[in-house]
C-alpha cells in the first residue's frame, strides 16, 4: 500500500517532468528574451513557430548559462588562490630562528601555500571550460546570423 508521503513524492515528480516538457515546447519567455538582447542578438518574432530556430536561441542561452556558472566557479578558486599562495610563500620564506613554535608555523605555511597552489590548479578547467563555452556560443550566433 502506498503512503501519503510516496504518493505526493510520485505526483511532485510527475507534475515537475510535466513542467520541463511544456517548457520545452513552447517559445522563448520574456526573460529569455530580454537575456538574448544582453548577447546582442535579435529575436525574430516571426519566426518564434519555427521549433529549430526556437532550439538554436535555447541552446545559444544554455551555453551562455554554463560559461557564467563556470567562469564564476573559476573567479571563486583563483580569487582564495592568490592571498593563499601569498601569505604561504611569505611565511615560508621568513628566516629561519630556532624555536619550538616554528615547526608548527612552517606547517600551516606549507599547508595554506598548497591549498592556494591546490585552488589555483583547480580554477583552470573552469576557466578552460568557460572559454570553450564561449567559442560554442560564438558558432551558435553565427549559425544563428546566417538564417
Amino acid at each position: 500500500m502506498i503512503n501519503k508521503k510516496t504518493l505526493f513524492l510520485i505526483l511532485t515528480l510527475i507534475s515537475f517532468s510535466m513542467t520541463f516538457v511544456y517548457s520545452q515546447n513552447e517559445g522563448l519567455t520574456k526573460r529569455e528574451i530580454k537575456k538574448l538582447q544582453k548577447l546582442e542578438i535579435i529575436y525574430d518574432v516571426s519566426q518564434s513557430g519555427d521549433q529549430a530556430y526556437i532550439q538554436n536561441l535555447k541552446s545559444i542561452l544554455y551555453f551562455e548559462r554554463k560559461r557564467k556558472l563556470n567562469s564564476t566557479i573559476g573567479n571563486v578558486f583563483r580569487t582564495y588562490s592568490y592571498p593563499t599562495i601569498l601569505i604561504g610563500g611569505i611565511y615560508l620564506g621568513v628566516k629561519k630562528e630556532d624555536s619550538e613554535g616554528r615547526d608548527i608555523i612552517n606547517v600551516f605555511s606549507g599547508i595554506t601555500f598548497g591549498s592556494g597552489i591546490l585552488s589555483y590548479g583547480i580554477s583552470i578547467p573552469f576557466k578552460s571550460w568557460s572559454k570553450q563555452n564561449q567559442k560554442e556560443i560564438y558558432k551558435l550566433v553565427q549559425l544563428h546570423v546566417q538564417k
